[in-house]
């Protein structure tokens, strides 16, 4: 419960200071003048925004840290309670929005928009979150795994890289070791840890160095989102088929021991 709760904080956090603020904003402009009346919204709109900046920039900080604690620990019923207090508190925001004193049509409907936005990430979660499932749940297959293997080293071999014997079966070893992370990451919604150890032992071993390992990657993806039965779930997640493998070769191309 702890991991809901500390979400949970950051957005009541955010309601109260939203609250303050808007309160702030009706006592001042009882106060001010009509000349000043009118300057009020231009300065209480970016304002307005930079919360819901904050509050965003937080709940992914907390997303990510807390990930990183406990895994895939916490459950889905967790997290979808968490989300439905999102969409409850999107809602009390754009009551709040509604009571801000001389805002005009325009900037409240972009204020409103973004807070849509946040209520809609709920639905958006639960969608990836369902496709991840479904694509790591054939990406486990050891049948699928094997023809992912094969495609990549087919179209490494077609590329003329000529890697030799003593070498082979160490690139290859690295592959399925590249599959088994491309599993895990989008089983996490997110791109895991590249240890150079396990997934790219012979980098600096076999001839066009990180181009072999870029031509099988691609290879699989370009296999992965050929197949009828995953390009709808592929298409539903948050963080892409592409850019898991874009960032495994940046990973590889950097990396200080190649």
């Amino acid at each position: 419960m702890k991991f809901v709760s500390t979400f949970k904080n950051s957005t009541l956090i955010f309601v109260f200071m939203f609250g303050a603020f808007t309160g702030v904003i009706g006592y001042t402009y009882n106060v001010l003048s009509d000349r000043d009346k009118q300057i009020l919204p231009f300065l209480g709109v970016p304002i307005v925004l930079g919360f819901f900046g904050l509050i965003s920039s937080t709940i992914s900080k907390e997303i990510d840290e807390k990930a990183k604690e406990q895994g895939k620990q916490f459950s889905e019923e967790k997290v979808k309670i968490f989300m439905q207090q999102v969409q409850k508190d999107a809602e009390e925001l754009k009551q709040v929005v509604s009571e801000i004193p001389n805002l005009s049509e325009a900037q409240k409907k972009r204020i409103v928009r973004k807070i849509s936005d946040l209520k809609n990430a709920s639905d958006k979660y639960e969608r990836s979150s369902k496709a991840a499932k479904i694509i790591a749940k054939w990406l486990d297959v050891k049948a699928n795994k094997s023809i992912l293997a094969n495609t990549a080293f087919k179209a490494v071999s077609e590329a003329n890289f000529n890697i030799t014997e003593k070498y082979r079966d160490k690139f290859d070893e690295d592959i399925r070791n590249c599959i088994n992370w491309l599993y895990a990451s989008v089983l996490f919604g997110k791109c895991c840890v590249v240890e150079q150890e396990r997934h790219a032992s012979a980098i600096a071993d076999i001839p066009g160095k990180y181009q072999a390992y870029e031509t099988a990657l691609k290879a699989i993806e370009k296999y992965m989102k050929e197949q009828e039965e995953l390009k709808p779930e592929l298409e539903k997640l948050f963080v892409t088929l592409e850019k898991m493998i874009d960032y495994l070769i940046e990973k590889l191309k950097t990396d200080p021991l190649k």
